[in-house]
């Protein structure tokens, strides 16, 4: 069961340049209560999934790709926040190669998606109408949160 697993949403991207960086983009990397695309099931996080679970280290990355690093929370340019919808980040884009480059595709429209990995501690599964319906109920950790090129499932 503690097997890491990847989700992505899709996502509208907002940005604002600051002086500390290129620009920041915000918006949700989860959403509670919201079903996922159809995997083979589909999947719930509920709202109470990320209680207790530490997210100080979590980083910010382009496509899942640790050579491709935009934040972190512990280095101050990427929080994170649990409110009543999901999961919220705001992403201060670093002044990079990298950096420019999301933050351009981003403005331009290429890239849409949002997504994040995971691993669960506790979950529950049904069957509904013939789907299987996956609930997340608790997880262990939230490793890395990714702007990707499109909705995906890992």
């Amino acid at each position: 069961m503690n097997e890491k697993s990847m989700r992505s949403v899709d996502y509208e991207y907002r940005s604002n340049a600051t002086s500390a960086s290129i620009g920041t983009i915000s918006g949700y990397c989860m959403l509670f209560n919201t079903p996922s695309v159809d995997m083979g099931f589909v999947e719930y996080v509920e709202p109470t999934a990320l209680n207790d679970v530490d997210l100080s280290n979590v980083v910010a990355l382009f496509n899942h790709d640790y050579a491709n690093i935009l934040g972190r929370v512990s280095a101050g340019n990427l929080s994170l926040k649990v409110d009543d919808k999901g999961l919220f980040f705001a992403l201060d884009v670093p002044d990079t190669t990298l950096g420019h480059d999301v933050y351009t595709n981003i403005k331009l429209g290429i890239l849409k998606g949002m997504s994040f990995s995971f691993v669960v501690a506790d979950d529950e599964w049904q069957l509904e109408n013939g789907q299987n319906v996956r609930t997340i109920t608790k997880f262990e950790s939230v490793d890395e949160i990714s702007i990707t090129d499109r909705k995906s499932v890992v």
